[in-house]
């Protein structure tokens, strides 16, 4: 039997401490924005408040059916039930609407402008492509 110690391996650009201060001051602006998602059945997942209005972009895989009782968890601790607007399986999105008041949408900003770039940007993806 042979041991295989692991060796320390250190990147020729080591990241800077005012990297890991941005990504902590970007998740702090956004965490009010992250909600949880819970439909019954199916377990859950995370979605982001869109609009301020209520509109909440989430999964398709989260959400099973156009009529289902999903539940949404704010940061804040505040529980909505939620109506499923749109699903799309085709790129695994979903649309949803929670009724109430002071909900805080995902900052976003114009990524054609460039001063937006000296601001920071949000983007939805989806890792790995197409879930489907």
């Amino acid at each position: 039997m042979v041991q295989i110690t692991p060796q320390e391996t250190q990147s020729a650009f080591p990241l800077p401490d005012v990297f890991s201060e941005a990504l902590n001051e970007m998740f702090t602006r956004v965490q009010p924005s992250i909600v949880q998602v819970r439909t019954e059945g199916r377990g859950g997942g995370t979605g982001v408040i869109w609009h301020k209005d209520g509109r909440i972009i989430t999964n398709n895989h989260v959400v099973p059916a156009d009529d289902a009782q999903v539940e949404i968890s704010l940061f804040d601790g505040r529980k909505f039930q939620a109506q499923v607007l749109q699903r799309n399986p085709g790129i695994d999105l979903a649309l949803l609407k929670i009724t109430g008041e002071q909900f805080l949408a995902l900052p976003f900003c114009r990524l054609d402008k460039a001063a937006d770039w000296e601001n920071g940007f949000s983007r939805l993806g989806i890792p790995g492509g197409n879930a489907g």
